[in-house]
Protein backbone atom coordinates (compact mmCIF):
# COMPACT_ATOMS: atom_id res chain seq x y z
CA UNK A 1 0.00 0.00 0.00
CA UNK A 2 1.75 3.51 -0.70
CA UNK A 3 2.03 5.76 1.87
CA UNK A 4 1.78 8.62 -0.54
CA UNK A 5 -1.89 8.41 -0.34
CA UNK A 6 -2.26 8.75 3.50
CA UNK A 7 0.14 11.77 3.48
CA UNK A 8 -1.90 13.55 0.68
CA UNK A 9 -5.14 12.77 2.43
CA UNK A 10 -3.58 13.72 5.96
CA UNK A 11 -2.11 16.86 4.24
CA UNK A 12 -5.35 17.91 2.42
CA UNK A 13 -7.76 17.35 5.78
CA UNK A 14 -4.62 19.34 7.87
CA UNK A 15 -5.09 22.49 5.38
CA UNK A 16 -9.24 22.04 5.85
CA UNK A 17 -8.35 22.31 9.52
CA UNK A 18 -6.45 24.93 9.93
CA UNK A 19 -8.58 27.01 6.97
CA UNK A 20 -11.72 26.04 9.29
CA UNK A 21 -10.15 27.13 12.70
CA UNK A 22 -9.07 30.83 10.89
CA UNK A 23 -13.33 31.45 9.59
CA UNK A 24 -13.98 30.82 13.39
CA UNK A 25 -11.95 34.25 14.33
CA UNK A 26 -14.93 36.72 13.86
CA UNK A 27 -13.50 40.15 13.13
CA UNK A 28 -13.89 43.39 15.63
CA UNK A 29 -17.29 44.56 16.54
CA UNK A 30 -16.41 48.14 16.05
CA UNK A 31 -13.13 49.92 15.06
CA UNK A 32 -12.25 51.10 18.28
CA UNK A 33 -9.28 49.20 20.54
CA UNK A 34 -11.56 47.72 23.24
CA UNK A 35 -13.51 46.10 20.36
CA UNK A 36 -9.93 44.85 19.16
CA UNK A 37 -9.53 43.47 22.77
CA UNK A 38 -12.62 41.54 23.20
CA UNK A 39 -10.37 39.31 20.62
CA UNK A 40 -7.55 38.85 22.77
CA UNK A 41 -9.46 35.25 24.27
CA UNK A 42 -10.31 33.89 20.67
CA UNK A 43 -6.97 34.56 19.32
CA UNK A 44 -5.18 33.08 21.93
CA UNK A 45 -7.26 29.91 21.56
CA UNK A 46 -6.42 30.30 17.64
CA UNK A 47 -2.67 30.57 17.94
CA UNK A 48 -2.60 27.84 20.71
CA UNK A 49 -4.47 25.56 18.21
CA UNK A 50 -2.78 26.44 14.88
CA UNK A 51 0.51 26.03 16.73
CA UNK A 52 -0.81 22.52 17.99
CA UNK A 53 -2.10 20.79 14.15
CA UNK A 54 1.11 22.32 12.52
CA UNK A 55 3.39 20.64 15.33
CA UNK A 56 1.42 17.61 14.28
CA UNK A 57 1.63 17.84 10.83
CA UNK A 58 5.21 18.65 10.80
CA UNK A 59 5.98 14.93 13.10
CA UNK A 60 3.48 13.09 10.91
CA UNK A 61 5.31 14.12 8.11
CA UNK A 62 8.67 13.06 9.57
CA UNK A 63 7.47 9.94 10.85
CA UNK A 64 6.58 8.96 7.59
CA UNK A 65 9.67 9.90 6.29
CA UNK A 66 11.13 7.09 8.19
CA UNK A 67 8.38 4.18 7.03
CA UNK A 68 8.32 1.62 3.88
CA UNK A 69 5.16 0.10 4.58
CA UNK A 70 1.47 0.52 5.90
CA UNK A 71 -0.92 -1.57 6.00
CA UNK A 72 -4.86 -1.41 7.05
CA UNK A 73 -4.54 -0.90 10.66
CA UNK A 74 -2.02 1.83 10.06
CA UNK A 75 -4.59 3.40 7.86
CA UNK A 76 -7.89 3.48 10.91
CA UNK A 77 -5.14 4.54 13.13
CA UNK A 78 -4.31 7.50 10.75
CA UNK A 79 -7.51 8.37 10.44
CA UNK A 80 -8.19 8.20 14.04
CA UNK A 81 -5.65 10.80 14.50
CA UNK A 82 -7.52 12.98 11.68
CA UNK A 83 -10.68 12.60 13.64
CA UNK A 84 -9.79 14.03 16.93
CA UNK A 85 -7.25 16.72 15.19
CA UNK A 86 -10.89 17.68 13.09
CA UNK A 87 -12.52 18.09 16.54
CA UNK A 88 -9.77 21.13 17.51
CA UNK A 89 -11.16 23.91 15.17
CA UNK A 90 -14.91 23.37 16.99
CA UNK A 91 -13.17 23.07 20.93
CA UNK A 92 -10.63 26.21 20.28
CA UNK A 93 -14.12 28.06 19.40
CA UNK A 94 -16.06 27.23 22.15
CA UNK A 95 -12.69 27.70 24.22
CA UNK A 96 -11.88 31.25 23.32
CA UNK A 97 -14.77 32.59 23.84
CA UNK A 98 -15.06 30.97 27.53
CA UNK A 99 -11.55 31.11 28.47
CA UNK A 100 -12.48 30.47 31.81
CA UNK A 101 -15.07 27.76 31.38
CA UNK A 102 -14.76 24.75 33.32
CA UNK A 103 -16.76 22.46 30.27
CA UNK A 104 -15.35 24.39 27.45
CA UNK A 105 -11.75 24.14 28.82
CA UNK A 106 -12.45 20.52 29.61
CA UNK A 107 -13.01 19.84 26.28
CA UNK A 108 -10.46 21.49 25.00
CA UNK A 109 -8.02 18.96 27.33
CA UNK A 110 -9.65 15.82 26.48
CA UNK A 111 -9.71 16.46 22.37
CA UNK A 112 -5.85 17.49 23.03
CA UNK A 113 -5.43 14.45 24.80
CA UNK A 114 -6.77 11.85 22.38
CA UNK A 115 -5.05 14.08 19.87
CA UNK A 116 -1.66 13.34 21.44
CA UNK A 117 -2.96 9.32 22.30
CA UNK A 118 -4.20 8.33 18.52
CA UNK A 119 -0.77 10.15 17.47
CA UNK A 120 1.10 7.39 19.78
CA UNK A 121 -1.06 4.91 18.46
CA UNK A 122 -0.46 5.49 14.86
CA UNK A 123 3.10 5.24 16.05
CA UNK A 124 2.77 1.91 17.26
CA UNK A 125 1.02 0.93 14.43
CA UNK A 126 3.63 2.00 12.04
CA UNK A 127 6.24 0.27 14.31
CA UNK A 128 3.96 -2.84 14.40
CA UNK A 129 3.74 -2.49 10.08
CA UNK A 130 7.71 -2.07 9.35
CA UNK A 131 8.76 -4.15 12.60
CA UNK A 132 11.21 -4.02 15.60
CA UNK A 133 13.98 -3.26 13.72
CA UNK A 134 12.78 -0.84 10.98
CA UNK A 135 14.06 3.01 11.45
CA UNK A 136 10.41 4.37 12.65
CA UNK A 137 10.95 1.91 15.84
CA UNK A 138 14.76 2.94 16.06
CA UNK A 139 13.77 6.68 16.40
CA UNK A 140 10.41 5.72 18.43
CA UNK A 141 12.41 3.46 20.72
CA UNK A 142 13.41 6.28 23.67
CA UNK A 143 10.84 8.89 22.76
CA UNK A 144 10.11 10.08 26.22
CA UNK A 145 8.65 13.15 25.19
CA UNK A 146 5.19 11.52 23.83
CA UNK A 147 4.74 9.76 27.18
CA UNK A 148 5.43 12.94 29.50
CA UNK A 149 2.87 15.02 26.73
CA UNK A 150 0.17 12.62 27.42
CA UNK A 151 1.18 12.75 31.53
CA UNK A 152 0.93 16.36 30.97
CA UNK A 153 -2.63 16.40 28.66
CA UNK A 154 -4.08 14.15 31.11
CA UNK A 155 -3.14 17.11 34.21
CA UNK A 156 -4.54 19.79 32.23
CA UNK A 157 -7.61 17.40 32.09
CA UNK A 158 -7.97 17.00 35.70
CA UNK A 159 -6.87 20.57 36.69
CA UNK A 160 -9.55 21.71 35.00
CA UNK A 161 -11.73 20.65 37.28
CA UNK A 162 -10.27 23.41 39.77
CA UNK A 163 -8.57 25.58 37.35
CA UNK A 164 -10.63 25.93 34.00
CA UNK A 165 -7.87 27.72 32.18
CA UNK A 166 -5.63 24.48 33.20
CA UNK A 167 -6.90 22.25 29.71
CA UNK A 168 -5.60 25.59 27.47
CA UNK A 169 -2.04 25.54 29.60
CA UNK A 170 -1.26 22.09 29.13
CA UNK A 171 -1.30 22.54 25.34
CA UNK A 172 0.81 25.15 25.81
CA UNK A 173 3.58 23.31 27.38
CA UNK A 174 3.04 20.55 25.43
CA UNK A 175 3.53 22.79 21.87
CA UNK A 176 6.47 24.42 23.94
CA UNK A 177 7.91 20.46 24.12
CA UNK A 178 7.58 19.60 20.48
CA UNK A 179 8.16 22.86 18.76
CA UNK A 180 11.10 21.29 17.73
CA UNK A 181 10.40 18.20 16.04
CA UNK A 182 12.09 14.74 16.93
CA UNK A 183 15.83 15.27 15.82
CA UNK A 184 16.50 11.61 15.69
CA UNK A 185 14.34 11.72 11.99
CA UNK A 186 16.88 13.84 10.50
CA UNK A 187 19.55 12.01 12.44
CA UNK A 188 18.64 8.71 11.14
CA UNK A 189 18.84 9.80 7.62
CA UNK A 190 22.23 11.31 7.72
Amino acid sequence: MSKSRVEAFTDGVIAILITILVLDLRPPEGVSWSALHQLIEPFLAYVVSFVAIAIYWNNHHHLYQTVKRIDGIVLWANTALLFWLSLLPFATAWVGENLTAMLPELSYAIVSFMCGLTYNLLDRCLIHANGQNSRVAVISQHDHKRWLSLLIYFIGCLLTFVWPPAGLVASIVVSILWFIPNRRVEQEFR
